[in-house]
């Protein structure tokens, strides 16, 4: 909350000012995103590394036709006995722990590796996040933020808890897919080439995992932080702004699921998030703007009763909304 002086401050400039100003659009942190998604493919791809080195070499004595074997059922056991040997190879390889068929990695040497990895992302979004809501409060209270109102610390620690256990997720489950799709090979017969194209397939899909969890993440705390600076700055509404193009999710491009496109311009309570997903498994969830999976939108702050100024945005909103509840 703004302390006496810092109120009497902000409305004193204003006043001087006499005039409101337009709010600039965040831009979207695409470039962090980016390299963060990269930085959890490059595990992906030490195990595709390990996968190709340990795995494939040995599916040729693995996989093959049905009627080429002399005992089934006993090819098809000790197949499947070898499969869980190689992946616990693999996976001591790839967690740097000695691990067994029968027993899972610590993953202890791989979440303080993540955990390094992670963290500088995290601080460049708290930094540009920082320096665009100190730019944006300045421009419309006339002065700067208090330090107190800009520290996020506790954020950022528990986003790194979140990314890291969410990281951690990824290659466990790539393993365990490489493993039914081999076991699956080994006990229906299948070609050593049909094999190796399902394990190439996934590890397309577990890349194209490891891009939705950097935009997903980024996204999630970008829009936790705004938050957290707004309400420590006095804000207690905020109006829905989406991006405005062809991607805005509504009815009509979510098959009902989820409409963002009806929030534009919608003023909404901190204290009271709105419905955004309306079908499917996650029907009746609420967030708050850019907190939903992979959502754009964000949270323009309503500054009016720390000014004492009503913002034209703002006097819009309201109409809006006095038009809709009639």
């Amino acid at each position: 909350m703004p302390t006496k002086s810092q109120s009497k401050r902000i409305k004193s400039q204003l006043q001087k000012r006499r005039k409101t100003r337009k709010f600039k659009e965040p831009p979207e942190n695409r470039l962090i995103e980016l390299e963060f998604g990269k930085s959890i493919i490059r595990e992906i791809n030490k195990i595709d590394e390990i996968t190709k080195n340990v795995l494939l070499p040995e599916l040729d004595r693995l996989t093959g036709h049905k009627q080429e074997r002399f005992d089934v059922q006993f090819k098809d056991l000790a197949g499947i006995t070898l499969v869980a040997a190689l992946i616990a190879r693999m996976k001591s390889m790839f967690y740097g722990e000695t691990i067994t068929p029968d027993s899972e990695p610590r993953q202890e040497i791989f979440t303080r590796s993540i955990s390094k990895t992670v963290k500088p992302f995290l601080n460049r979004v708290k930094e540009k996040t920082e320096t665009q809501f100190v730019r944006e409060f300045e421009r419309q209270t006339g002065t700067k933020p208090l330090p107190a109102q800009l520290n996020v610390d506790e954020f950022i620690q528990d986003s790194l808890q979140k990314n890291v256990s969410l990281i951690k997720t990824v290659p466990g489950q790539y393993f365990s897919d490489i493993q039914r799709i081999t076991e699956e090979a080994v006990t229906k017969g299948e070609l050593t080439a049909s094999a190796k194209k399902k394990i190439q397939e996934l590890t397309g899909a577990a890349k194209n995992r490891a891009r939705l969890i950097a935009r997903d993440q980024i996204g999630k705390l970008t829009a936790n932080i705004e938050e957290a600076r707004q309400r420590k700055s006095g804000v207690t509404e905020y109006i829905w702004r989406t991006r405005q193009d062809g991607r805005v999710r509504s009815f009509a491009n979510s098959k009902g699921a989820s409409d963002h496109k009806r929030l534009e311009g919608v003023i909404i309570k901190w204290n009271d998030p709105p419905v955004t997903v309306f079908k499917g498994k996650r029907a009746g969830e609420r967030h708050h703007a850019g907190t939903d999976i992979q959502d754009r939108c964000w949270p323009q702050a309503i500054y009016d009763e720390i000014t004492g100024v009503s913002h034209p945005d703002t006097v819009l909103a309201r109409k809006k909304q006095r038009e809709q509840a009639a």
